[in-house]
């Protein structure tokens, strides 16, 4: 699930199987877990539910408790998403293979795995997107990673 694809997602209340609003946005910490999600809800304008009080699948957020939904402010948020989309990414050798264009959640939507990395839209629709791992990069300076070689096991 890529983490921009969450962006309009319905947002489903069990309890009486109603859509009560839609995902606007994700924040994310700096050690890429899902701190909170800010939503759209229906007549109430902006709240936010924190990464434990939810599910996600590909079509929708669920959630069970309206307790749990917060009061939203706009103001100063630091996710690491907005930090890191549009860096560009090397490998060892000094080739650019591309910039992040997002990030990969894990199955159960509450952390990254890995970055999704766009070379260009003739490269991207030829070869599709590349996808590596999260341990695999490292941000040695603000703008800029390095992808660590693909290790192959012998055979």
């Amino acid at each position: 699930m890529r983490l921009n694809s969450l962006k309009n997602l319905p947002v489903f209340y069990q309890p009486n199987a109603e859509i009560i609003g839609k995902i606007d946005h994700v924040v994310l910490g700096d050690d890429f877990q899902i701190l909170y999600i800010v939503l759209e809800i229906n007549g109430q304008g902006s709240k936010m539910i924190a990464h434990e009080d939810f599910q996600l699948t590909s079509e929708s957020m669920v959630i069970n408790d309206l307790g749990k939904l917060k009061s939203y402010s706009y103001g100063e948020e630091f996710s690491v998403y907005d930090k890191k989309i549009g860096d560009m990414v090397f490998d060892q050798s000094g080739k650019e293979l591309g910039w992040v264009s997002d990030f990969l959640l894990t199955q159960n939507g509450k952390c990254v795995w890995g970055v999704e990395i766009s070379a260009g839209t003739i490269p991207d629709f030829i070869s599709g997107r590349v996808e590596i791992p999260l341990e695999k990069i490292s941000w040695l300076n603000p703008f800029s990673a390095l992808a660590a070689p693909e290790r192959r096991e012998k055979s």
